[in-house]
């Protein structure tokens, strides 16, 4: 019983006395753009998609984009999340010569990819 008070005083020291709770606010604020925007992103997307998706295929056009769209479908959602965004940040970004401070707008797009599929 020691050890957990030892470790309750610890966290009470960490998140209240030093204020570690506004860093838990400031991250919860963060997550919640990175949901929100990567969903709007997701709900576009993914609206595109279905169109395309049950248009009639009489025609060339549109058998070509349903043959787009299944390969993107297939690709973001046969593929980790985590993966995704790695690749966006550690190869697309570079690739494009693309300099960021942060990964949120990366996450935010990399989410709607994926939400989109």
């Amino acid at each position: 019983m020691d050890s957990f008070s030892e470790m309750w005083q610890e966290f009470v020291k960490q998140f209240i006395t030093r204020k570690g709770y506004i860093s838990v606010l400031d991250g919860l604020v963060v997550t919640v753009e990175i949901a929100v925007l990567g969903l709007l992103i997701g709900v576009l997307i993914g609206t595109l998609i279905a169109v395309v998706r049950v248009m009639p295929k009489y025609k060339t056009l549109p058998r070509v984009l349903d043959k787009i769209c299944g390969c993107y479908v297939e690709l973001f959602r046969g593929t980790p999340m985590v993966v995704q965004l790695l690749i966006g940040y550690w190869v697309l970004l570079p690739a494009m010569d693309i300099q960021v401070n942060s990964g949120v707008p990366v996450a935010i797009i990399m989410f709607g990819l994926n939400s989109g599929a």
